[in-house]
């Protein structure tokens, strides 16, 4: 990680925090790189910050939801299965979907509880679907986790 400009610092630390910046981002865009500093980065950092201490609320105060979507087959009309569709309904932020907080839950460890939850909560749902509609017995749930 690189600040080329000192102009407008105060402090060592303050350098080495934005070096310490560039260099993460260049670590995440792959080996053997450099990146230079800029405040972009301070901002991006900044809002994966905010978006990581929510997602620990998130989790806390059962924000995370989960979206059944019906497979079928389109020649007897007959539901073969469901896909299992992870979504946060954020106070915040309103519906945020897994592309744009999953990469943050997989940085931090917290991809690990979000798919205990999505697990356990998928199978109570597939057990009560099928004690309320015999029909369902032999349908399947796809749930996609996280390596």
């Amino acid at each position: 990680g690189v600040v080329w400009n000192l102009r407008g610092y105060d402090s060592p630390e303050n350098i080495l925090r934005d070096a310490d910046l560039a260099m993460y981002h260049a670590k995440h865009l792959g080996k053997d790189r450099y990146e230079v500093f800029h405040e972009g980065l301070r901002l991006k950092m900044i809002s994966r910050m905010e978006l990581e201490e929510n997602l620990r609320k998130a989790i806390k105060h059962h924000e995370l939801e989960l979206y059944y979507q019906p497979i079928y087959s389109l020649l007897n009309n007959h539901i073969y299965g469901f896909e299992a569709l992870l979504r946060w309904n954020s106070p915040a932020f309103g519906l945020v979907y897994p592309n744009d907080f999953l990469p943050v839950a997989e940085e931090t460890g917290l991809s690990q509880s979000i798919g205990n939850w999505c697990l356990t909560e998928a199978c109570h749902q597939a057990k009560h679907w099928q004690e309320e509609w015999p029909e369902l017995r032999d349908c399947y749930f796809s749930i996609n986790i996280s390596v």
